[in-house]
């Protein structure tokens, strides 16, 4: 059988294709603030008719996953997410994301088995992309407020598991990474942004690892993940002697309001001296013209 089941208030969708079983991917959101990302409903109903109306190929070519999705998170493109009133429109919208994930590196998705195009339209969410060295999450803490989870990413022939909080007006917040319990035994590693922090194995017990987000200018990926350390260990020097960078120096250190306190009283004393000035000048050019009047 054949079909998909939405449960309400999550993004879960349940799907067999050719004897593959999809019900562990998919994408969880909570009410979000920012109104500038896409909403839980219109997430839910999209995936829906474009999982209906995806016609793959009669013959599936092999799909590389390398370069997919290195565009911008579709989570931030809320026009790519509202709900279409005709089958004409669904057509138009499923047409306009395969133009979005060929550009972002995924034709070969797009046009490969339904699964895969599942898989491309999860990585999309928050700018996932899979380099030479492993993924990297690309979302900017600066354009989210919530929670996102992604479920069931394909990795390497690994699925895991993807959680981002990111709370305001702060724009920290915490990624989380896990593996689906079925590859415990898989070889899987992370480290933060930049690489700064020591690189750490993602645990085989189905525990997840957690690294702090910092707000950074310019944005760097949030979390790096590859299956074997050298990968990453590798990225870090890449990083550290080509670039220079160092997480603390792209930190944001916001203005404390101490430092607002003593510049709005400077510019308080500074016009009211100027006002006095003023009135004094005032005042004695006043005085000047009654004694001429005398």
């Amino acid at each position: 059988s054949s079909g998909i089941v939405l449960v309400t208030g999550k993004q879960w969708y349940q799907r067999r294709v050719r004897g593959r079983d999809i019900r562990k991917s998919g994408i969880k959101l909570l009410p979000l603030q920012d109104h500038l990302m896409a909403r839980p409903l219109e997430v839910n109903l999209t995936m829906y008719y474009l999982l209906s109306m995806y016609k793959p190929p009669p013959v599936i070519p092999q799909a590389s996953t390398t370069n997919c999705f290195k565009g911008s998170p579709s989570s931030h493109s809320p026009v790519l997410w509202t709900q279409v009133k005709s089958l004409d429109a669904a057509y138009a919208r499923l047409s306009s994301w395969k133009a979005v994930l060929a550009t972002g590196g995924c034709s070969e998705f797009s046009s490969s088995s339904r699964i895969m195009f599942y898989q491309a339209l999860l990585r999309s969410f928050t700018g996932l992309i899979e380099t030479l060295h492993g993924l990297e999450l690309a979302l900017n803490p600066h354009s989210m407020e919530g929670y996102i989870t992604l479920w069931g990413i394909e990795f390497q022939e690994i699925l895991i598991n993807v959680s981002v909080a990111v709370n305001t007006p702060s724009h920290t917040g915490y990624v989380k990474i896990w593996k689906d319990p079925q590859f415990s035994d898989s070889e899987l590693y992370a480290c933060d942004q930049i690489c700064a922090s020591e690189i750490a194995p993602v645990p085989n017990n189905g525990k997840e690892i957690s690294f702090s987000i910092h707000p950074t200018n310019p944005a760097t990926p949030i979390v790096y993940i590859a299956t074997q350390k050298e990968q990453l260990i590798t990225l870090r020097q890449m990083i550290q002697e080509h670039h220079g960078l160092d997480l603390h120096s792209l930190e944001e250190h916001p203005i404390s309001a101490l430092f607002i306190i003593v510049i709005s009283i400077v510019i308080v004393v500074f016009h009211a001296l100027l006002f006095h000035m003023i009135y004094k000048e005032f005042c004695s050019g006043e005085r000047g013209l009654n004694k001429s009047a005398r």
